[in-house]
């Protein structure tokens, strides 16, 4: 006979040996009772790792800021992406002989047969008037086509923005480097692209231009259905808006505007 046996009958099975802690166990009640404590007064629920404090929920505002920030995230990442793939896009037709390059002047005679362009009269959102450079037919996405100007320094651009009193003139400065500003104002150095007007919201811009090797390029951002105005977007400050206010389009992403006005 064995330790603990006892004075068993022959044949019978002993028992099981009892866990160490039971419910009954003195030491399992204390160790329960320090469970409860740290998790507030709460039983932990089956199933789940209990990490000992009890976890809040965010609020509605921390939940909506979170959110918000996410969002701005997201579309850092997208215009990260699209600009690198409008740069790609103006790489590839350079270096293939494909950057269209416009005559100097006023006269757009040539523009719709060669280029798919055209210069029209149209209303802006206040009703204003003005020479716009507009699709002829249906231009392309990633058509690529080359800025002409006169090639000023970063001092003398700043002096003309300060004497513009119209906005025309600033809209025409287009930034090469921290040293050289490529003006295209002046008909008698730029083309046609000088007339291409600024959309009020990024959603209605249809081309972007980029500096590429030294000098500027046009690029449409999507396909330009014909009688559709080019449109670029570029930031203001807050004079600049106010002054330049009649050159705005009006903040909507779609439909296209209407042949005559944008």
């Amino acid at each position: 006979m064995t330790k603990g046996e006892g004075n068993r009958p022959e044949g019978q099975n002993p028992s099981p040996a009892s866990p160490p802690y039971t419910a009954l166990h003195p030491m399992y009640k204390r160790m329960k009772q320090t469970s409860l404590k740290s998790s507030g007064g709460k039983q932990p629920r089956k199933g789940r790792h209990n990490s000992g404090t009890a976890q809040q929920r965010p609020s509605r505002a921390q939940a909506k800021e979170t959110a918000g920030k996410m969002a701005v995230d997201r579309l850092k990442q997208h215009a990260h992406a699209a600009h690198a793939d409008v740069t790609g896009k103006i790489r590839e037709a350079v270096e293939a002989g494909a950057g269209k390059e416009l005559p100097t002047g006023d006269s757009y005679d040539m523009l719709p047969a060669m280029f798919g362009l055209q210069v029209e009269a149209m209303r802006d959102a206040s009703g204003t008037m003005h020479d716009v450079v507009a699709a002829a037919d249906q231009v392309p996405a990633f058509t690529v086509f080359k800025m002409q100007g006169r090639e000023i320094t970063t001092a003398e651009s700043e002096a003309l923005e300060a004497a513009d009193t119209t906005g025309e003139r600033m809209d025409c400065l287009h930034v090469i480097n921290d040293k050289v500003v490529l003006d295209v104002f002046d008909t008698q150095y730029s083309c046609a692209l000088r007339l291409v007007k600024r959309a009020e919201h990024a959603c209605r811009q249809n081309v972007r231009t980029e500096e590429y090797g030294g000098a500027v390029y046009l690029i449409t951002t999507r396909d330009i259905n014909r009688g559709e105005p080019l449109l670029g977007y570029w930031e203001w400050e807050a004079d600049d808006e106010t002054r330049t206010r009649t050159q705005s389009a009006p903040l909507s992403a779609s439909p296209p505007p209407p042949l005559g006005s944008w």
